[in-house]
């Protein structure tokens, strides 16, 4: 976390917080939750995908490779970068959901559509919570009152409960092999965003 004081008049406070650096894995696997550290204001490798409307992550952009033995058949590494500066106007917040290729991969005998439908997913419950973080600011009166700690604490929160969806999407999909609840998931998925899609990115 940083506080940087860019004008004494202009700028009062200045934040960069990477939330939600975990790894989600699909088809006979395991979640591996793992925290990686944003570099230059949330920008991971230099490499990273910004969530958006208009382009599906592809098998492609799977840039990864596993480390050591593992039974899993891929993972999909996404967080959300959150920044905000307070100056005299008020609170401006930053907040994009982002997915990682350099840490996200597949075992190319299993990139199968479906598979990857699985994965987007995981990317796409990403951004909801970007979104809920969006609206949850957009609905508070003076946010520079709180300060650093208030408004980090909002967004642990909102963290938290990203972490909580992504591990109850895995299990209750069985990690993409209960194919009724995978289509479920997907469908709830799809209208939570639609109802979120007043607080997308612009």
């Amino acid at each position: 976390m940083k506080e940087s004081h860019a004008g004494i008049s202009t700028i009062l406070f200045a934040a960069v917080l990477l939330l939600v650096g975990l790894a989600w894995s699909g088809f006979s696997s395991a979640s591996r939750h793992d925290h990686f550290p944003g570099e230059g204001g949330g920008v991971l490798n230099g490499k990273e995908m910004r969530w958006s409307p208009d382009y599906r992550i592809r098998w492609s952009d799977f840039r990864g490779e596993p480390e050591g033995w593992t039974y899993m058949d891929a993972t999909t590494e996404s967080g959300i970068v959150f920044s905000w500066k307070c100056d005299w106007s008020g609170f401006h917040p930053e907040v994009y959901a982002i997915f990682d290729p350099v840490n996200s991969w597949v075992n190319p005998r299993n990139a199968s559509e479906y598979l990857l439908d699985h994965e987007r997913a995981h990317f796409d419950i990403t951004e909801i919570h970007a979104r809920k973080l969006r609206k949850r600011f957009s609905k508070m009166g003076n946010v520079c009152q709180l300060g650093r700690r208030g408004i980090d604490q909002i967004a642990q929160e909102i963290y938290r409960e990203s972490a909580t969806m992504q591990e109850r999407y895995d299990d209750e999909t069985s990690h993409s092999k209960n194919y009724r609840a995978q289509k479920e998931w997907q469908s709830k998925i799809a209208k939570e965003l639609n109802t979120l899609n007043e607080w997308a990115s612009r």
